[in-house]
Parts: structure tokens; sequence; C-alpha cells
């Protein structure tokens, strides 16, 4: 909502939603960016659980409650550790069709790490992928995306499924 309020011209708007274990929320977050004007989501699967970030760890952040009303105290446990309890590790393939069921939205599975993955978003529907390591943050040796491009796209085409496929991050660690 703050970022529109700023946005000058008309450009186009993503959510990036790292899915909430409370499905409420989540589609809270859809509905809201749905009535933005959002045109896609990004549904978050390379970070179902955080990497161990050491220095956040040793840091111990004090993190304030995300959301005011949900009556959740702030934790001095990192920021990882905080954010840990908004993410869903447990997503599967039948929860891409609730979202499908859910929004009107283009649905795009971002953080897709092998062409099976890539073969099944296509096969369900999915209108798009993202290949993406998340920064290398998560895994030490998690491939790039432009790795990943090279064994997707083959797969993509023999069985000729068209789907959008975007990549992220550097191409190098």
């Amino acid at each position: 909502d703050e970022i529109k309020s700023v946005a000058t011209g008309n450009p186009t708007r993503w959510l990036q939603l790292y899915v909430n274990p409370d499905r409420e929320k989540a589609l809270d977050m859809i509905r809201r960016a749905e009535a933005i004007g959002t045109e896609a989501l990004l549904i978050t699967v390379d970070a179902p659980v955080f990497g161990k970030r050491e220095r956040d760890r040793r840091n111990k952040v004090e993190v304030a409650p995300v959301n005011q009303k949900s009556g959740a105290k702030a934790s001095s446990s990192g920021v990882v550790m905080a954010l840990q309890s908004f993410v869903d590790c447990t997503l599967t393939w039948d929860d891409m069709k609730w979202f499908r069921s859910v929004t009107k939205m283009k649905i795009v599975l971002k953080g897709v790490q092998r062409w099976e993955d890539a073969v099944m978003a296509a096969e369900a529907g999915l209108d798009g992928i993202v290949l993406s390591n998340h920064g290398g943050r998560q895994l030490d040796f998690a491939r790039s995306g432009l790795e990943l491009l090279a064994e997707v796209m083959p797969e993509l085409r023999k069985r000729n499924l068209n789907i959008e496929v975007l990549m992220d991050g550097g191409v190098r660690r």
C-alpha cells in the first residue's frame, strides 16, 4: 500500500509472497495485492527453512511483530528465527491449486532448482517460474539460475511445455 502511494506512472506490480502457514493471512495479503492492481503472485519456494546466518544469530536483532494486531511478542532471537514462524515449509503442489482458486493474478513459482519442478509447474498450469538460489544465502552450494537454465529449457522444449521462465540473482556466486 505504501509503495503504491509513492509510485509514479503505472508500474508493473508483483507480490513476492512468503506463504504464511495461516492461509487466512496469506489470503489477506493476496486480496490487498489485488486491490492495488498487482499483476502476479510470486510464491517463494526456495526458502522453506532459512539458512544458518551466523552473524544474524550472533547479533540477535530484536524484531517487532509484523502484525501488531496479532498479539505476537517481539523476539530477540534474530531476524531469521523470527521470520521463520511466518513461512510455511510444507507447501505442496496441492497448495498451488488453492492459490489458483483464490486469485486471478498470474502465479509464478520463485526458487525452482530442478527441471522436474519446472515441468511440474508447467503441467500444473502456473504462469511462470523463477530459477533462483535465493542469492546463495540459503544453501551454500545451490546452483545459480544460469546453471539451471541450461538444464530446464531443453526439458520444457522436449515436452512442448509453454511457461514463462525467468531467473534472478547473479550468474556466479
